[in-house]
């Protein structure tokens, strides 16, 4: 015997998996977003961890992002995540990719 296994167990064993663009939800109420808003870190255009690092119009860099419905939206733009502050809101009616994700399914 030289050595060789002709086939190892699952050995071109197939999967198809199926991905589903979804819609974001509200971080405090759970229903479907409406906004999406992002943050930048604190002194971002002279932080080099920033997305905006070095960049004169920063309105499309984030370095966060969080979601909301429209009754929420004020309150969440208001508590942005520590280390950042608000930068951009981008309603789901003007932009709405940026309201969905891909949701894997098998």
């Amino acid at each position: 015997m030289d050595g060789h296994i002709e086939e190892l167990p699952g050995e071109g064993d197939k999967e198809t998996i199926k991905r589903v663009r979804k819609r974001h939800k509200c971080v405090v109420c759970g229903e479907d977003a409406d906004c999406c808003i992002t943050y930048l870190f604190e002194y971002a255009r002279l932080n080099p961890a920033s997305k905006a690092y070095g960049h004169d119009d920063c309105s499309w860099c984030s370095d966060a992002e969080e979601y909301a419905c429209f009754k929420h939206e004020m309150e969440v733009r208001r508590c942005p995540p520590e280390g950042t502050t608000w930068c951009s809101s981008f309603p789901g009616d003007r932009f709405p990719n940026r309201l969905l994700h891909w949701e894997t399914v098998k």
